[in-house]
């Protein structure tokens, strides 16, 4: 049902077709090489795009720390914190960034608070950011959501999760990097993402009760 494929980037577009033939329901990616090194990265990413999708294989990744449910033990991740304690708890982590996520997890552990279900989006080739999100929102046992994002590839989905999750009073917390012309540059050599308007991103937080903070310790 499930494939983790860490091989190069070529391999993994040979091992992913192999997968999709097979049946496999889902895979995830940890490779790198692909959207965000540019026109050649990104012509891999379409063909690994073409090969999923509702009703065919699904894609974690590309570029992606993995996903886990630590209170199921249900863990495909290469982040290494989850061999070093992290415990079940009302927290969900949904992120763009696996180094930022690894400081927040350390952060959350030195606190005494669990992570529930944790997601690592990468360059979003299939499932993104929004995925996750609606699935954290969704679960019971999920009291806050909390996300490193570096830009919103769907943002029409994001406001239908925001929504719900107002609806639901599951508070959303966030940081939005790409402030600067600066922050928006790391963004797009990251994950290819495009960081886009800053003052927009604010006015749809503001009008969803999305809370935006500015750094971890918030």
């Amino acid at each position: 049902e499930l494939a983790m494929i860490a091989m190069n980037a070529e391999r993994t577009l040979e091992a992913v077709r192999e997968c999709a033939d097979a049946g496999v329901k889902a895979v995830v990616l940890p490779t790198q090489g692909f959207g965000e090194l540019g026109e050649a990265g990104r012509s891999k990413e379409l063909e690994l795009a073409s090969l999923a999708g509702p009703g065919k294989l699904r894609i974690v990744g590309t570029n992606t720390d993995g996903v886990g449910n630590l209170a199921t033990g249900a863990i495909a991740s290469i982040q290494p914190l989850f061999g070093e304690g992290i415990e079940p708890g009302p927290v969900a982590v949904a992120t763009q960034s696996g180094a930022t996520a690894g400081s927040l997890l350390i952060r959350l552990k030195r606190e005494g608070i669990g992570c529930r279900l944790y997601a690592s989006a990468g360059n979003e080739t299939d499932l993104g950011l929004v995925d996750y999100l609606s699935v954290m929102v969704q679960d019971p046992e999920v009291k806050l959501v909390l996300s490193f994002v570096e830009a919103l590839r769907r943002p029409r989905e994001f406001l239908g999760v925001a929504e719900m999750a107002a609806e639901l009073d599951k508070p959303i917390a966030l940081i939005k990097v790409g402030r600067s012309e600066q922050g928006a540059r790391r963004a797009a050599a990251h994950t290819g993402a495009l960081a886009g308007d800053d003052e927009l991103y604010d006015a749809i937080f503001r009008s969803y009760g999305v809370m935006r903070v500015s750094e971890l310790s918030e």
